[in-house]
């Protein structure tokens, strides 16, 4: 049987938690009013340096194609990496053929289990406790 005292106690802790995280958004709005022009500056720094940093990285992908150094001013570097294009149909009959790159996927297989028998599978009940959005304490004394 359920102990009326912690559904009481726990449905108290939902109203603190609501109530200190009001508090805490208030707080956040007096912070971010009080702060107003520091967090624009900050704003307007961050796309500053998103500008550069886009044009560094025109410039360094140009510098690398004339030269090939892969080491730039002031540490900036060029990685080269492979970039793979196939056809994933294509992909997977070899991966079959070869046995190798394959992975079950488990959701997909989760679907279809439980709702077929496979006599590999062992299928067993699960209890889950669910909470509602709002507890009603109904008859009992506050």
């Amino acid at each position: 049987m359920i102990d009326q005292n912690k559904v009481q106690e726990f449905v108290q802790t939902i109203d603190v938690l609501e109530d200190l995280k009001n508090k805490l958004t208030e707080k956040k709005k007096m912070f971010e009013e009080d702060n107003k022009i520091l967090i624009e500056e900050i704003e307007r720094f961050s796309n500053i340096q998103v500008n550069f940093k886009d044009q560094i990285k025109i410039e360094a992908m140009e510098e690398f194609q004339e030269t090939g150094n892969k080491k730039l001013f002031g540490g900036i570097g060029i990685r080269v990496g492979v970039c793979l294009n196939y056809d994933r149909g294509m992909a997977l009959a070899w991966a079959k053929e070869h046995l190798l790159c394959l992975n079950l996927d488990v959701k997909s297989f989760d679907k279809i289990a439980k709702t077929q028998d496979m006599d590999f599978v062992k299928k067993e009940e699960t209890i889950t406790v669910t909470f509602p959005k709002e507890i009603k304490l109904e008859g009992v004394k506050q």
